[in-house]
């Protein structure tokens, strides 16, 4: 008698089955190569010569994608010195920052207080000193600047003089009674009180904090 045959519905199912996988992974994959495709013919057709590239920052065109320009991509800071641990670019020249170990520089040294609380967060008002460092540090300079400035019409992206740079310290103390104290005539104030005073009256002071400018003024004494 002869044998039973088996079915080979389970079999064919199978295989019907991977036949599917392999046809989708096989049209994603063509796919990707298509768009892969696109990708570098876009970015062939436009790439620009070098002579575009020359004052191309004064002619900005924010509807460009220059993302897609590999001369405007100078990647992230993954390389490390392995002489001083610098963060550098792939490309950044080699010995640019230490010479390759020939420089070496002391460990900056913590700074006292109050500069080292406002200077690492741990200060209240540290954000606020940060953003406006440079009002507190013209409340304690001694000398202002002195130089031939040449003012041309239009808009000035920078500033121009022409001859030396050079401070101007002015007399140790006012001329006439009724002039106020400023820049290096300050120190010369007896009492820190109307220093104190002095300093929080300096033109673009009103936006500081009096309790800083407190503390500072008893650093620098």
């Amino acid at each position: 008698m002869p044998r039973e045959r088996r079915s080979n519905i389970g079999r064919r199912t199978r295989h019907a089955s991977q036949q599917q996988v392999y046809s989708r992974n096989l049209r994603e994959e063509r796919q990707n190569i298509i768009r892969e495709n696109d990708r570098l013919r876009h970015r062939v057709s436009t790439r620009r010569s070098l002579a575009s590239y020359n004052r191309l920052a004064f002619q900005y065109d924010p509807t460009a994608n220059y993302s897609d320009d590999e001369n405007f991509d100078v990647g992230r800071m993954t390389t490390i010195c392995r002489y001083c641990n610098a963060l550098k670019f792939k490309r950044e020249t080699v010995g640019l920052c230490c010479a390759n170990g020939k420089v070496k520089l002391d460990p900056l040294l913590t700074p006292p207080q109050p500069l080292k609380t406002l200077f690492d967060g741990s200060d209240p008002d540290s954000s606020h000193f940060l953003k406006h460092i440079l009002e507190y540090n013209n409340c304690f300079r001694m000398t202002s600047f002195g130089a031939n400035i040449i003012r041309e019409g239009g808009f000035m992206p920078t500033c121009k003089i022409q001859g030396q740079i050079y401070h101007l310290h002015g007399s140790m103390v006012p001329t006439t009674p009724d002039e106020p104290h400023q820049f290096l005539q300050i120190y010369f104030i007896s009492s820190m009180v109307d220093q104190l005073n002095v300093r929080c009256n300096i033109q673009g002071a009103q936006q500081l904090k009096r309790r800083i400018i407190e503390q500072l003024q008893a650093f620098f004494q």
